[in-house]
């Protein structure tokens, strides 16, 4: 186990663990020492433990696994909080007690049924794909003698059609305007930008004044959904919203604000302008489809929104006729002259 302990103006970690070399390293901050700590936790995990044996698959439950995925990979990840939640929602609901050499489709496509009736298709198919990564993972990398997937036969929920919910003109004015009400100063900005920019919640989250360049209109966003960094040009009123934000420290985030809070604020909003079914995540579905009616190419919305698939593209993509046959008169207008 890992100890941490204030030394001077700096923070120490030491790890013993059991047949494993003790490590220790210094840092200036709580926060990296933890960071450091749970990566090298994980590290002598995959390196120092012995590798099961047949009377050890007996005796270790898919909880067992669940368990370690937790605290050796999850860590890694920077989806870390949200697959750790997914997974201990399955610890409560799934099978998750049965032992290894019990597990079998049949348990697993029951699970997918009974979910089925509670949530949506894509809750359970992100629910299984992850155990179905889990179990792979104690294959591969762990050594447990698992002769296959038990997972690897049962059918996923399709992902159904994309949400293709946008708002009209009166419904987006009467969003705004509750949004401008909010007691959370940072939800009207956050969701403005969002519109103009099409970037996710989290990114906007963890932009920092640094990143903007406002002589080049343009905001870096070097840690993205997908791992690959990327660059988007900033719209007029894009920086105008930034001009009317004050700016502290260039090394602090953009909005001093949690996703929870954003959550819940947005949630009492959208319900006080009586607007139904429409998500945080929709504006940036909204965003890109006025992106493609303004005349943007593929190639420069997937610069902006940061795709890399075009299939994937497409699915954020939802077009009202009535704007593209405005752009197709415009368009006529113009050849005619």
């Amino acid at each position: 186990m890992a100890s941490i302990r204030k030394r001077g103006n700096s923070w120490q970690v030491q790890i013993r663990r059991q047949n494993c070399p003790t490590i220790s390293r210094s840092f200036r901050s709580k926060t990296d020492a933890r960071h450091w700590a749970l990566q090298q936790e994980a590290r002598l995990v995959r390196e120092y433990s012995p590798e099961p044996s047949l009377s050890a698959l007996k005796a270790t439950k898919l909880s067992d696994l669940v368990d370690r995925y937790i605290s050796s990979v999850c860590p890694r990840k920077r989806s870390n909080a949200v697959e750790a939640a997914i997974l201990r929602g399955f610890l409560k609901k799934g099978p998750s007690d049965t032992p290894l050499t019990k597990l079998s489709p049949h348990q697993f496509a029951a699970y997918r049924d009974l979910r089925l009736n509670s949530v949506q298709p894509v809750t359970v198919r992100r629910e299984l794909a992850l155990i179905r990564h889990v179990l792979e993972i104690a294959r591969k990398e762990w050594g447990f003698p698992l002769t296959g997937n038990p997972l690897q036969d049962v059918a996923l929920p399709p992902t159904g059609p994309s949400r293709d919910r946008r708002l009209e003109p009166l419904e987006m004015e009467h969003l705004f305007a509750e949004l401008a009400r909010s007691k959370n100063k940072n939800l009207l900005p956050l969701a403005s930008l969002a519109l103009e920019t099409a970037m996710r919640q989290g990114e906007l989250l963890r932009m920092r004044w640094a990143d903007i360049n406002t002589d080049l209109k343009v905001v870096h966003l070097p840690l993205t959904k997908n791992g690959y960094p990327r660059t988007i040009p900033l719209s007029e009123r894009a920086l105008q919203v930034l001009e009317k934000m004050s700016q502290d420290d260039s090394t602090k985030p953009v909005f001093s604000t949690t996703g929870e809070a954003i959550k819940r604020s947005w949630r009492r909003a959208v319900d006080r302008s009586g607007i139904v079914d429409f998500h945080f995540h929709d504006l940036r579905h909204e965003a890109i489809s006025r992106f493609f009616e303004l005349g943007l190419s593929i190639p420069e919305v997937a610069l902006i929104s940061g795709h890399r698939d075009t299939r994937m593209l497409f699915r954020y993509t939802h077009l009202k006729a009535e704007n593209v046959g405005t752009k197709i008169a415009q368009l006529q207008m113009a050849i005619g002259k």
